[in-house]
């Protein structure tokens, strides 16, 4: 297998447009919670070494369409549960990642296998998110320890008119950090951790996301746990934390 290239390797633009820094924030955090997202817990077993090769992660989302739901644990929606939708994206067709009432993601696969959002609607916000080139969401291989580097630029609009709201860019960092076998509320699953920092720079803000996820094999995320810190020109601090579990 070969290391996912970053596509479109573009220095990213910010164009002040009077969005508000949480909004744009939300609107990479989608693509976040597209896949990724954080965990404290650690495998059960030893984590494979960085020495013994690339990790095949073509199995870390499901072959087939699913469903299943989700729980929040911490956050604004904290004890809500959400549906889940995910439909496999292939080279002649695009692909689903939607959490009910949260947020939905349009996938798309690449021809060495890697997959990437290309677009995100969010449903509490009201915006649609479109990432030019699609930001990466899974390489089709990384080392354990390796770190993949990728800039993004994105482009945010109104649901209710599809008028232009904001635009920006940044940085995405995807890790593998562990493969093994994880505890989670549908009980012990095997599977990886993958970690991302997200560094948006926006015009009177910067905004930093840091994720970890745990995907089983066969099934996609199990839980999504997401930290974000915004500071509004260098001196107005503020932070945020999601935590979504699946619960079947």
């Amino acid at each position: 297998m070969r290391h996912a290239p970053c596509p479109g390797r573009r220095r990213a633009s910010v164009a002040p447009t009077g969005a508000t820094p949480r909004v744009l924030g939300l609107a990479l955090l989608a693509v976040l919670l597209a896949g990724c997202a954080a965990s404290d817990d650690r495998p059960s077993r030893e984590s494979r070494d960085a020495s013994r090769g690339p990790v095949d992660l073509a199995d870390a989302l499901p072959e087939r369409a699913t469903t299943g739901t989700y729980r929040a644990v911490a956050g604004d929606a904290q004890g809500e549960e959400f549906p889940l939708r995910i439909t496999p994206a292939s080279l002649d067709a695009d692909g689903v990642f939607e959490i009910e009432g949260l947020r939905r993601s349009r996938l798309v696969r690449t021809g060495d296998g890697s997959i990437h959002v290309a677009e995100v609607i969010d449903r509490r916000e009201q915006v649609r998110v479109v990432y030019e080139p699609a930001a990466v969401m899974l390489p089709d291989a990384l080392r354990v320890g390796q770190v993949m580097r990728m800039e993004i630029e994105m482009r945010v609009y109104r649901l209710a008119d599809g008028s232009r709201q904001a635009s920006g860019g940044g940085t995405i960092e995807l890790e593998l950090v562990e493969v093994g076998l994880f505890d989670t509320p549908m009980g012990q699953v095997e599977g990886y951790r993958i970690r991302e920092h997200h560094d948006l720079r926006l015009s009177l803000a910067r905004v930093d996301v840091r994720v970890d996820a745990i995907y089983a094999r066969g099934l996609g995320p199990v839980r999504l746990s997401t930290t974000r810190r915004t500071r509004t020109l260098g001196l107005f601090a503020s932070e945020e934390r999601e935590v979504l579990e699946r619960i079947e």
